[in-house]
């Protein structure tokens, strides 16, 4: 086939390397022709000998050239290529480097060598000598025998040592000579290791790659090695001679000499081995290379892993070792240009396929696509290198993917071959995947595109015939093997009419008719359209210069016959391809309609009448265009019959114009319009239709819901349409899909016309409509939003007026006053929240509605409206199946509307009876036995509801009688106890007793026995209570040592509850009867009285064997019992035998027993104090003192007081903590009576315990002794130990106060607080200042607490409040610069500043003024060089607590004015709030500035600004405006606290808004909008832009009347850009809802909206397919103007003129959505544009393919429009 362009350039714009391309490229490119694989060399060999010509003859003349070539013949590569010019450079460096180090260690071996060799011959020859035995020192030993008298008959012996030393040094002297010839010879060998040559051609990278490969096989580099070590070992056999011999010479020399040499050797060996573990120690020798190479190779052995023999080979033959040298050092080299001139040379025509082939099989393919994609990514200053070298690559690829595909066109079966290319395979399945450059055609730079579409379509076409194994991506997802459907949105087909070089064109065209054959469906339309661009463009050509192809001239006539026939074939199958495709894209539009309905045909012989009905039946049909065609042409039929409309059209056009096209809805409206207009039957059919159509629609998806709305929208803006009341009926819907919709976008939409509708007429259907969606919304399935909904009452419930429209519920919106949203809402809820607290699934849902139940409950607003049916909850939580908690919580809620229940329904009542006593439940029966036993004690009950509960209660004793927990059984005592109070029940009495018996004895039931045990009220004097009480009371109670004590435990209790009983006279008589025999017991014991003699003398019962004659031995251990006590032996046997537990209990009822016949037993104290004090078990001791304690109530003794005091060591030093405690009680009991009196000596002591005492209850209650005594009544006692008292005391503060404020245990410290605080007399006390730390830096609250009312009480006291002011504002001054105490100081300033009438109703004032006070001075006190602080609060603290301090402004004022400031205030203040603003303060510092600012301004957070909120400006000048403002614009968008920056904000805008303010509205629009706009330019910090956009946000919330324009106005441009033009999804989808949420909100334009709209247009050529996407949303939903509308019509018509498709894609839909909507206000909107639309829609290139379709249907919308004139014209 011919060039399809003018030849002429292709000596000029194609470097040589193309052009030898394009020489040995083939017209039938690889695949294309799969049947004319044999032809195609041919057609080759002919192109390339008619292109060469003669030229080769004049190249080679000679035979020096004839000589040389036929040395390359052999040659398959470049002989002068560039890559072995770069393989030597490094080859040849490093072998340099390599030899010049081994040169160097030679040199030194060679001179060591020498050296060592003539001191090892000089030993050698000294040491011959000895071996000889006529020599001069054998002859010497031989003469000194003789004069010894030794006889010499006989050899010489020669010894051994002589032997060994000699042969050592000869063989060191022979290594020695041998390792320097060695190291000449290796001098020799590296000479020829680097050969001296100069040239760079294919043979020397060869030469060069032999020497370094027979180098690595001869192991050169390990010989050389091993010389230095022949040398090493020369040296250490000459030591081992040297050792020898100086052993032999002197043993004590030699030893000395062989433990340096052992020492040396170990160095030598230590950095020998050293590199072995440590790979990174630069210490080695020569034999550390050697054992490495060893261990290596046992590795291998062991592994079976040796090498490969290819590596061990060298490449005889010359293309093999420049192919590998080609692949190892070029391809895989780790630098770019290396790799790049590989892909060069790759990429020449030159290159030999089999060659090719290897490298398929290879990694080649990924390294070079690794170099391709770094080189296509990297930016670089020199484009045409850069351009060069990804030309390069692509051709390489090219050369790579015909290889293969020849290999696959050739072989008899792929998945024989496929394996051996899966590297290959595998790097072009990766070029398509993004981020490589092949994914997109347009990745490359423009003049590589037309190659780059000829790579990547060669690829796809590879890839698609394969096995679907080899076309799996990474994702194991097959890869797309046809152009992504939005890259032809940018017309790729162009690349056919721009300047392509010749080499390039060919493979353009080639890859366009494969396309064309092989393609999917978008390649083989975009390579349909190349074709058709390329031969429209020859033909052109050849027209014009009547040249059909620029070889022709070059070729022969077989030649050409040969081409001609091949192209033939090829255009043939070309044509059949190209005409199937055609068919195809007709199919598809074929199929996109449809015909009409059977026996319908529209002609001219039709009637009007018929027409209509064909039209009709044409709604019926599935397919959308042609239904909405139908409603387009119904609009514009004049007076349609309503018998032609049934009941299906009318639903199908409703749902049409509903919810599934907004383009034929004003169509669709105006048809149903006129049809309600007709009659009544038929204005109730459509707007039926509509209705349902509405429901329907916000049951659908979400575009759908979203069009249902602006349907709704749609009739209510047309107030005189007929359908206008039809809005009215959409609410309910509406409010449904507002409230509970899934999709944010959705319920924002639906709660914009919710406002709009309540704002205008629809007010009251909206109320009505909103609580009955949410009791709707309550029962949606998901848990998550129920949690919203009940959280959202929650809320509201709470809301007290302070806060934000923001942060209420969304429908807040539709009441005026919270008290009438709260009466609305909660009556209709109310149901639905008692089930979500009773029974919903999730916990977090029943948690929150039972708060809000209980809230509910205490808010007269609307608790009185609420319907409360406790028993239908109990009823339903009861049903089968139950589970436990919804019974529980069935009981909770019905607790809560306590009040409430109907206490006449006896049902109720008995059910939690029944409940309360036999539930399964413990915490079901908790909550209600609680629950009735309110109710009984509220005196809820009618008569006849009490004996129902009375029978209950009796049919249930049997089980709550038994009931297992304590806490359950204490519940019921008091429910039992209110009964038996409020109704005649006295058979509860018994059951009382019972339960008194089985409840725990240190229950709080018992605590208050005495006082509180059947207080029966009107009933006490009952004749049947008292004769129920005297029944149920034991008749005899025993306590005998002799019996069982089994009871004993039970008889105390007895005991107890009898002692509690005798206080009410009318049972005194019965009781004491009762108790008689248990004090002639206790005293028979105390007594030690024998047991009664037992009737029967053979049982063997307990009584019997309890004698105490039986075994004396027995009474041993009694003896030694409780042997230093005054008790008698026979009471200590009696406590001996029983053991601890009896004893406790013993003593217990001693104690009891005394207390009631205290002149009965008048020796119990002395009893039990020896019992307390002997004893050996700690139990009975703590019981002992604890039954002291009581008796001590009563009286005290003497004798008592003397034991006490006598044993005060003895017991100080026990080791159970609960011995001390009680003890130190004792005391205290002891000395607070009147009896009773301890001596400063005892005190003293006492007072050391405080301190010394390890356990902290016990140091506790000691200096709560302290306190009891100071606090004694001096009623009827001698004042005197009053007196000594409070000075041990006072004498105890001053010593161990300070000592004692340190104690680890808070309650220590919290009672050294009280004494303290009964001790301070004036500001003189020494501790004061340990006082004051206490109440600010102590650690834990209760202490803290304390110390406040110790402040308080002091503070009272008019004589103390002078000095303590000074000192406590010093205190205070001091803590609040602390950080760690500041919070602490500032709630202690707080507390003891507040007026009293703060707490008021009418006090909120002064309470406001006082935290504006404390505010301003914690600021300050931040500052540590303010030294003012102390002073400022001494000034209040000095002042008698009053309402005037803080009276009012002027008295606020003054109490800065009466101090001494280095500044005024108004000056001061500013300064300290603008530091305190900074962003590097402390989050409690910033927060706390700007609620102070607020608070100053008047702009308190949550609260409307009002006259009386602007009156603290006199403290705060004007000079830090400025700056202040500009610190709370970066707090509002740069602080990380996301509740400070809400604060700042809301106190901005609330400054902003503010009439009277005006001092703040330009630093603030300044400030605000700069920020802004910086922080969204700040590309790098998406938090600040984030934030940024959140403060766009808040401030366009109510966008209707443009509070904000100025502020946010200067952002508008850069927040679009965020949205339309740049990548951040998550940045942009927030723009994106800020946009569509607030701006749409207004039915009329707003200049924000003008704003935003007007910034469009010139961002409209750069926009994102997404941004189009928002543009157009945002262009059919803003309100405009038409004024508006014409300013960005005339933006717009310039870029219908733009090169880019896409710009006048985007141009021409605003256009057409502007005129749509301002038509018939504005008909001459795009007037200006009009040429241009009409260009466009004659427009034959339109490649986006939607261009010319929007520009017919703008000029059919003018046509059928007012602007029809223009457009004739």
């Amino acid at each position: 086939m011919g060039d399809f362009d003018t030849g002429t350039q292709y000596a000029i714009d194609d470097s040589e390397a193309e052009k030898a391309q394009l020489r040995d490229s083939s017209l039938a490119a690889s695949g294309i022709l799969p049947t004319l694989k044999s032809p195609k060399v041919e057609v080759e060999a002919h192109l390339v000998d008619s292109i060469k010509g003669g030229g080769e003859a004049s190249g080679d003349a000679g035979d020096g050239g004839r000589e040389r070539r036929g040395k390359k013949d052999n040659l398959e590569f470049r002989s002068e290529a560039r890559i072995w010019d770069l393989y030597l450079e490094d080859a040849e460096r490093e072998a340099k480097e390599r030899v010049e180090l081994w040169k160097t260690g030679l040199d030194s071996l060679l001179i060591f060598a020498g050296l060592f060799a003539g001191i090892v011959s000089s030993f050698v020859i000294d040491a011959r000598r000895d071996l000889l035995t006529n020599s001069e020192q054998n002859l010497l030993s031989d003469i000194r025998d003789t004069l010894r008298g030794i006889s010499i008959i006989g050899l010489v012996n020669i010894p051994l040592s002589q032997k060994w030393i000699n042969g050592l040094w000869l063989v060191s002297l022979y290594i020695t000579l041998f390792s320097a010839i060695m190291g000449v010879l290796a001098k020799a060998w590296l000479a020829k290791f680097v050969p001296a040559t100069t040239r760079r051609e294919a043979a020397d990278a060869y030469h060069r790659y032999k020497l370094d490969k027979q180098a690595e096989l001869w192991y050169l580099e390990e010989v050389i090695t091993l010389v230095p070590l022949l040398v090493q070992i020369a040296s250490f056999l000459f030591l081992g001679g040297l050792i020898v011999q100086s052993i032999t010479d002197d043993p004590t020399l030699g030893r000395a000499f062989l433990a340096f040499c052992i020492s040396g050797c170990a160095i030598y060996l230590t950095m020998t081995l050293l590199p072995l573990f440590v790979p990174s120690s630069p210490f080695n020798t020569p034999l550390s290379d050697l054992l490495l190479w060893l261990a290596n190779m046992v590795k291998a052995l062991f592994a079976w892993d040796w090498p490969a023999n290819s590596g061990w080979q060298v490449k005889t033959d010359i293309n093999e070792g420049l192919a590998e040298i080609l692949y190892t050092k070029l391809i895989k080299s780790p630098k770019p240009a290396y790799v790049d001139e590989a892909a060069a040379e790759i990429a020449l025509p030159s290159f030999r396929k089999n060659w090719i082939d290897y490298l398929c099989r290879n990694d080649t393919p990924q390294c070079l696509l690794i170099r391709f994609r770094s080189n296509s990514s990297t930016r670089t200053d020199n484009v045409i290198k850069r351009n060069e070298t990804l030309c390069s690559h692509v051709l390489a690829f090219l050369q790579l993917v015909d290889h293969l595909d020849d290999k696959i066109a050739t072989c008899s079966s792929v998945e024989d071959v496929l394996p051996q290319y899966k590297r290959l395979l595998d790097a072009l399945r990766a070029s398509l995947e993004n981020g490589y450059p092949l994914h997109r055609w347009n990745n490359l730079p423009e003049s590589l595109r037309p190659l780059s579409f000829g790579l990547r379509t060669q690829i796809l076409s590879l890839l698609k015939p394969l096995p679907e194994l080899y076309r799996i991506g990474k994702d194991s997802t097959l890869i797309e093997l046809d152009f992504n459907s939005n890259e032809m949105s940018d017309r790729p087909w162009e690349l056919a009419c721009q300047d392509i070089r010749s080499t390039h064109r060919l493979h353009f065209m080639l890859a366009a008719c494969r396309g064309v054959l092989q393609g999917e469906k978008n390649v083989k339309t975009t390579s349909a359209f190349i074709l058709s661009l390329c031969l429209a463009r020859a033909g052109s050509t050849a027209s014009e210069t009547g040249r059909t192809s620029e070889w022709a001239g070059s070729i022969e006539a077989k030649d050409r016959a040969t081409v001609d026939a091949l192209a033939l074939e090829f255009l043939a199958r070309l044509y059949k391809a190209t005409m199937i495709e055609l068919e195809d894209m007709v199919t598809v539009a074929l199929n996109d309609m449809s015909s009409l309905s059977p026996g319908f045909e529209i002609g001219a012989a039709h009637p009007r009448q018929g027409i209509l009905e064909t039209l009709f039946s044409a709604l019926t049909l599935p397919q959308r265009a042609l239904r909405v065609h139908t409603i387009k042409m119904l609009n514009h039929v004049q007076d349609l019959k309503p018998e032609l409309f049934s009941p299906a059209s009318i639903e199908i056009i409703s749902n049409m114009i509903v919810y599934e096209d907004e383009d034929v809805r004003e169509d669709g409206l105006q048809i149903l319009a006129n049809l309600a207009r007709s009659s009544e039957e038929t204005m109730t059919q459509v707007t039926d239709a509509l209705l349902a159509s509405v429901e329907s629609g916000f049951s659908h998806e979400l575009q759908q819901r979203l069009r249902t709305v602006s349907f709704v929208r749609t009739i209510w803006d047309d107030s005189s349409a007929p359908l206008y009341p039809l809005a009215g009926r959409c609410i309910p819907s509406l409010v449904g899909v507002g409230l509970n919709a899934d999709s944010t976008e959705v319920r924002q939409s639906a709660l914009r016309l919710m406002k709009d509708l309540s704002a205008r007429e629809f007010s009251g259907e909206i109320r009505s409509a909103i609580p009955m969606a949410l009791n709707a919304g309550l029962d949606i399935s998901e848990y998550g939003k129920r949690q919203r909904m009940v959280t959202d009452l929650l809320e509201l419930l709470r809301d007290d007026g302070s806060k934000d429209a923001s942060e209420k519920p969304p429908y807040a919106f539709a009441w005026y006053y919270s008290s009438e949203l709260v009466a609305a809402i909660f009556p209709v809820v109310f149901e639905k929240i008692v089930s979500a607290a009773i029974h919903d699934d999730d916990n977090s849902v029943r948690e929150t509605a039972k708060t809000l139940l209980n809230e509910l409950s205490k808010d007269g607003r609307v608790n009185y409206m609420l319907k409360v049916d406790a028993l239908t909850w109990l009823e339903t939580a009861a049903a089968q199946p139950s589970w436990w908690w919804v019974r529980h919580n069935a009981v909770l809620v019905s607790e809560y509307f306590m009040t409430q229940l109907d206490f006449a329904d006896e049902n109720l009542i008995k059910r939690l009876v029944e409940w309360a006593g036999s539930d399964d439940d413990d915490d079901v029966r908790r909550a209600s036995v609680r629950l009735i036993s309110a109710i009984c004690k509220g005196r809820y009950l009618n008569s006849e509801v009490l004996e129902a509960v009375k029978s209950t209660i009796l049919s249930v004793k049997g089980r709550f009688v038994e009931e297992p927990y304590p806490s359950i059984r204490t519940i019921w005592v008091c429910f039992l106890g209110d009964m038996a109070q409020h109704v005649t029940f006295p058979e509860v009495v018994p059951i009382i007793l019972e339960l008194y018996n089985k409840v725990d004895s240190d229950s709080e039931v018992w605590k208050n026995a005495n006082e509180d045990f059947l207080m029966l009220g009107e009933q006490e004097n009952d004749p049947d209570y008292i004769k129920a009480l005297e029944s149920a009371l034991p008749q005899t109670l025993k306590i005998s040592f002799h019996g069982s004590r089994n009871d004993w435990p039970s008889t105390l209790k007895w005991i107890k509850l009898l002692v509690a009983l005798a206080q009410r006279p009318n049972l005194k008589e019965t009781v004491d009867k009762v108790l008689k025999s248990v004090v002639i017991d206790v005293r028979d014991g105390i007594e030690a009285k024998p047991a009664p003699k037992v009737v029967e003398p053979e049982s063997d019962s307990q009584e019997s064997q309890a004698q105490p004659a039986v075994d004396p031995n027995e009474h041993d251990g009694a003896l030694d019992f409780m042997a230093q006590s005054t008790l008698k032996l026979p009471l200590r046997r009696l406590l001996y035998n029983i053991g601890w537990d009896d004893r406790r209990t013993w003593a217990e009822i001693l104690a009891n027993i005394a207390a009631h016949f205290p002149l009965d037993f008048q020796d119990a104290p002395t009893i039990l104090f020896q019992i307390a004090r002997y004893d050996s078990d700690t139990d009975v001791q703590y019981a002992c003192l604890k039954s002291l304690i009581l008796l001590a109530k009563q009286s005290v003794t003497r004798g008592l007081t003397n034991d006490t005091i006598n044993h005060l060591d003895n017991f100080c030093e026990n080791s159970d903590w609960r011995v001390r405690f009680s003890y130190t009680q004792l005391l205290s009991s002891i000395g607070v009576s009147k009896e009773g009196d301890l001596s400063d000596e005892v005190l003293k002591k006492l007072s050391s315990r405080a301190l010394l005492d390890s356990d902290y209850d016990c140091r506790s209650e000691v200096v709560n002794t302290f306190l009891n005594l100071a606090e004694i009544d001096d009623n009827g006692r001698d004042p005197s130990p009053k007196e000594r008292y409070r000075a041990n005391g006072e004498a105890m503060v001053k010593e161990h106060f300070r000592e004692g404020i340190e104690d680890g245990s808070w309650k220590v410290r919290q009672s050294w607080i009280k004494l303290a605080g009964t001790q301070v007399k004036d500001g003189e006390f020494p501790e004061l200042t340990k006082l004051f730390d206490a109440a600010i830096k102590d650690g834990d609250s209760d202490v803290q607490s304390e110390t406040m009312k110790v402040l308080q009480r002091l503070l009272d006291d008019a004589k103390l409040r002078a000095s303590l002011a000074a000192k406590l504002g010093k205190a205070l001054g001091s803590c609040l610069p602390a950080t760690d105490y500041s919070d602490r100081a500032l709630t202690v300033l707080t507390t003891i500043t507040a007026p009293p009438s703060a707490k008021e109703v009418w006090g909120k004032e002064l309470q406001e003024r006082h935290q504006l006070w404390t505010q301003i001075l914690s600021l300050l006190g931040r500052n540590a060089e303010f030294q003012a602080l102390p002073k400022l609060i001494e000034v209040v603290l000095k002042e008698e607590q009053s309402d005037t301090t803080f009276g009012s402004q002027d008295a606020l004022y003054s109490l800065f004015q009466n101090v001494k400031l280095p500044d005024p205030i108004e000056s001061i203040l500013p300064k300290a709030i603008e530091s305190a603003l900074k962003l590097d303060a402390t989050y409690n510092v910033r927060s706390a500035a700007v609620n102070l600012f607020g608070r100053l301004i008047g702009c308190v957070p949550g609260r409307d600004k009002g006259e009386g909120q602007s009156r603290y400006e006199n403290l705060l000048g004007r000079s830090s405006d400025s700056q202040i403002i500009s610190r709370l614009a970066d707090i509002a968008i740069k602080d990380e606290y996301e509740d400070v920056r809400i604060a700042a904000l809301r106190v901005l805008k609330a400054a902003y808004k503010a009439t009277d303010l005006f001092r703040f509205r330009d630093p603030i629009k300044a400030s605000l909008s700069k920020i802004i706009e910086n922080c969204l330019k700040d590309l790098e910090n998406s938090r600040l832009r984030t934030n940024a956009v959140s403060v766009v946000d808040s401030l366009t919330e109510e966008n209707s009347n443009d509070q904000f324009r100025d502020i946010v106005s200067p952002s508008i441009s850069q927040l679009l850009r965020t949205a339309l033009l740049e990548g951040d999804e998550n940045i942009g989808s927030t723009v994106e809802k800020v946009l569509f949420d607030n701006f749409t909100t207004s039915v009329e334009e707003t200049k924000l909206n003008r704003d935003v709209l007007i910034a469009i247009p010139p961002m409209a050529a750069a926009l994102t397919v997404a941004g189009k996407a928002i543009v157009m949303r945002l262009t059919g939903t803003l309100a405009i103007s038409d004024d508006t509308a014409a300013t960005i019509a005339h933006a717009l018509s310039p870029m219908l003129r733009n090169t880019s498709s896409f710009a006048r894609a985007t141009a021409i839909e605003l256009l057409l959505k502007l005129y749509t909507k301002h038509r018939h206000s504005k008909p001459r909107l795009i007037e200006s544009a009009i040429p241009e639309i009409i260009s466009l829609a004659f427009d034959d290139k339109d490649d986006v393919g939607g261009i010319r379709i929007t520009a017919i249907q703008l000029l059919v919308a003018l046509s059928s429009g007012p602007a029809c004139k223009l457009i004739s014209n």
